[in-house]
């Protein structure tokens, strides 16, 4: 009798490790999994940024204007005269 009341009394604690350490590898695993998602979405974006700007470029060019023309046709004058 008096072994089943110990091993009643062990299991309690036995079980929370076991729970306690599942815990933890599920946190790390989360983390983990969280990090690689936010990578692979990061890596397949810039990608994709690469490509439309690649594009913008080959438009650009085609259309005979080099990055200077572009950037001054884009600026605004400081003061307009009256």
């Amino acid at each position: 009798m008096r072994a089943a009341q110990q091993s009643e009394h062990r299991h309690p604690v036995l079980i929370t490790l076991i729970l306690s350490d599942t815990t933890y590898l599920q946190i790390v695993t989360g983390v983990l999994s969280g990090y690689q998602f936010t990578q692979g979405f990061l890596v397949s974006n810039m990608s994709q940024l690469r490509a439309e700007v690649a594009a913008h470029q080959v438009r650009r060019r085609a259309s005979g204007l080099s990055d200077q023309e572009t950037q001054t046709n884009h600026e605004t004058p400081s003061s307009t005269p009256s």
